[in-house]
């Protein structure tokens, strides 16, 4: 739940207008965490896509940035649903996803982030919600998850209008 605190922060920051500095993990260790949270950044992404992670190893990576009081963000492999509900379950506080070309991919992520009624995202004890200890504060706020889309082709770029129309997308 700790994870809810530093989304307010991160979003605060966003509608400041303030940068926010991040850290980019690709080696999955969480001795390296644990050093680059003792710098001054927002966030730590986890790239999932590029980097050397597996789902049994977030938990862990995720706590080393939370005891630091950073934000854990994690990108996503090739859009992939199903470790975005894995990475979630984790507790990390948000997903980027790489090469969104069309607004709809993007719709269909944000979905399933979300629980229902606002998207289609299932929930099960988990360390998200300390394994039901925390269950109702969990549903509660589960649909603030950070959601960041990463343009990486001129055809989105052509669609960039529509693709930042998505609500939801921070």
């Amino acid at each position: 739940m700790k994870a809810q605190k530093h989304i307010k922060k991160f979003r605060s920051k966003l509608k400041a207008g303030k940068a926010l500095v991040g850290g980019w993990m690709q080696i999955s260790n969480s001795n390296i965490v644990e050093l680059m949270s003792h710098h001054p950044y927002d966030w730590i992404a986890f790239d999932m896509e590029h980097g050397s992670f597996s789902v049994k190893d977030l938990p862990d990576l995720f706590r080393a940035a939370e005891l630091k009081n950073k934000l854990s963000l994690a990108r996503l492999p090739n859009k992939n649903v199903d470790i975005c509900n894995q990475v979630l379950d984790a507790g990390c506080g948000g997903i980027i996803i790489p090469n969104i070309k069309h607004e709809d991919e993007l719709i269909s992520i944000r979905n399933s982030c979300y629980l229902p009624p606002l998207g289609t995202r299932g929930v099960g004890y988990s360390r998200a919600n300390i394994f039901g200890k925390e269950f109702r504060q969990y549903q509660a706020k589960k649909n603030n998850v950070i959601i960041i889309a990463m343009i990486e082709n001129i055809n989105s770029v052509n669609r960039l209008d529509k693709i930042l129309s998505v609500k939801g997308l921070d």
